[in-house]
């Protein structure tokens, strides 16, 4: 068995069970904001996970050539995760109304600026994904795919700023602070070294084994994960198209 062609897919499809065990969380259980927050916190980071591997993926292509094949799915993954963060960060931290932003401390309304600052420059890189767009953009595709690395480093300091494990004035937040931003300054020198490097396609299908292709397992993971997260948007927003009860907010629980 070649184990580096063999740990990466396996790790990718993780990454698509991980995408749709914590919508199905989320979905099964929107009343409960003290667990709602911890799956914030997972979303976050995994989105984040997702978005250093698309930046090493051509650095690491000898050692893991399957990084780089699957740099498309993993940039999926992470919008997916930032979405899905965001959403619940709105209902569960925000209380579902945008004017509870007010009530935040600056330095989290500065994080949760960057936040959905980064959230936004991943859109047009999602929306773009496909051979399509590609095919149609042109070189112009490659400039705009390079708005990654600024929603990279947004992401870090959202991270940093409004993260519960990162807290500055204890001990233990400045050494998970160091870890982030060491793994961080890593990923980025790894990506300055291949920068100049053209960035392959992923072909439309690529067997795993003989008997089943790893693109279907993804995509299929993908579109049951993003059918339960359209599905707990609609819990938080219309519970009642899902014949579900009216959903308590935090402002309610702390009245």
């Amino acid at each position: 068995m070649n184990f580096r062609a063999t740990v990466w897919p396996l790790l990718s499809v993780l990454g698509g069970v991980a995408w749709l065990v914590l919508n199905f969380f989320a979905f099964s259980s929107p009343g409960d904001h003290l667990w709602q927050q911890t799956l914030l916190e997972y979303q976050g980071h995994m989105a984040l996970i997702c978005l250093f591997l698309v930046l090493v993926a051509s650095p690491l292509k000898l050692s893991f050539p399957g990084l780089l094949e699957d740099r498309r799915w993993l940039g999926l993954l992470a919008f997916g995760f930032a979405m899905a963060h965001s959403l619940g960060a709105f209902q569960h931290t925000l209380g579902g109304a945008w004017w509870a932003f007010e009530f935040l401390s600056p330095r989290n309304q500065y994080a949760l600026w960057m936040g959905v600052a980064s959230l936004l420059l991943l859109l047009p890189l999602a929306l773009t994904s496909a051979n399509g767009a590609i095919k149609r953009l042109g070189k112009f595709w490659r400039w705009l795919h390079k708005l990654v690395i600024p929603s990279v480093l947004l992401a870090m300091a959202h991270t940093i700023l409004m993260g519960v494990h990162y807290p500055l004035d204890k001990a233990w937040g400045t050494i998970t602070t160091t870890l982030l931003l060491g793994v961080g300054l890593i990923v980025f020198w790894l990506r300055s070294k291949n920068s100049k490097q053209a960035t392959p396609i992923r072909p439309v299908l690529v067997k795993l084994g003989d008997s089943w292709s790893l693109p279907l397992v993804q995509y299929f993971l993908l579109f049951i994960g993003a059918a339960l997260l359209a599905m707990n948007v609609l819990a938080m927003f219309a519970p009642g198209i899902l014949g579900l009860p009216e959903a308590p907010t935090q402002n309610s629980l702390s009245s």
